[in-house]
């Protein structure tokens, strides 16, 4: 499988809608911000059937200092590179083996018709 990271965005806008005081620990919510950020992390990791550890939440309001992308996003991208890459090697691969497979087949055809024909000459 490929890696997949969700990015839950505007969780700064989630209930309490005007408390803002990051950072916030959703592992182990400790208050009514975390717990919503956590609830909707649980949502779209189910929606999504994706483990909870591939869903960030950030914060990238205007207004705002960003959050979570230099402390969460990165070091998760980081971390799922590798695979991510390795995925990608895979399926190049296969498209290689799938390319080479026509090749073969046409060069096969192609001498099995100038057989024929050259059987037919004679």
């Amino acid at each position: 499988m490929p890696v997949i990271i969700a990015v839950a965005t505007h969780c700064d806008r989630l209930r309490p809608v005007r408390e803002w005081n990051p950072p916030y620990n959703i592992q182990q919510p400790d208050n009514a911000k975390a717990h919503s950020i956590r609830q909707a992390c649980d949502a779209m990791a189910h929606d999504l059937s994706l483990p909870l550890n591939c869903i960030v939440p950030v914060c990238l309001a205007a207004e705002k200092p960003a959050y979570n992308i230099e402390d969460g996003l990165m070091p998760l991208i980081h971390e799922h590179l590798n695979a991510a890459q390795w995925v990608r090697f895979l399926r190049c691969l296969r498209q290689q083996q799938a390319e080479s497979y026509w090749r073969q087949w046409r060069k096969q055809a192609l001498q099995a018709g100038q057989l024929i024909f050259n059987i037919g000459k004679k």
